[in-house]
């Protein structure tokens, strides 16, 4: 965040970073209390790899000053790291934080992505979301990214699949998008 210019070493530190944090036995499945990161280091690195440790430090050359503009160097390891361990609230916390901070920064592909990943290896829902807001936050960012100027057909289809998850997961405001001008008209092959 305060590195005037990023170091060329950034994007490998980060790829390590994250394929160390995947091997902590939180995030094994078969774990005892899979999927929650407690302490205080695992939670405290998961924010920080996901680059939403800080909220706003408008001093900060990147990220926490609120330019998003070095993100891309960084979303190929983070796609994967989602993909494969969103299914963890904490990890679906930082993930969707940074969806929402970076806004456009992160492509409605790879939101995509991510998402119909967890829905594939969770098709009843992970156990431990439920009673969180973890659906419609996801249902926000559906919205956000279909009405994007770069959500073609596919990704469209893509977030209408999560969509449809999601109401089988009971969320209501999946449901009611599922109505909106953006899906209205849009069929699942």
């Amino acid at each position: 965040m305060d590195a005037e210019q990023v170091n060329a070493n950034a994007q490998q530190l980060h790829q390590l970073a994250l394929e160390r944090l995947s091997s902590i036995s939180a995030l094994k499945r078969a774990s005892h209390r899979a999927g929650q990161l407690n302490g205080f280091d695992a939670p405290q690195l998961a924010r920080a790899l996901f680059m939403v440790e800080v909220e706003y430090a408008p001093l900060a050359h990147r990220f926490a000053n609120r330019d998003w503009s070095d993100l891309g160097m960084f979303l190929p390891a983070i796609e994967r790291f989602a993909s494969a361990h969103a299914w963890s609230t904490s990890i679906a916390d930082d993930w969707l934080t940074l969806c929402e901070r970076a806004q456009e920064k992160v492509p409605a592909e790879l939101f995509a992505n991510v998402q119909l990943a967890v829905a594939q290896a969770f098709p009843d829902g992970p156990p431990n979301w439920r009673d969180t807001l973890l659906p419609a936050r996801i249902a926000g960012q559906i919205q956000r990214h279909s009405e994007r100027a770069d959500a073609t057909a596919n990704v469209k289809q893509s977030l209408l699949r999560i969509l449809d998850w999601l109401v089988d997961l009971g969320d209501r405001r999946s449901a009611a998008l599922q109505l909106s001008p953006q899906f209205r008209e849009l069929r699942l092959h």
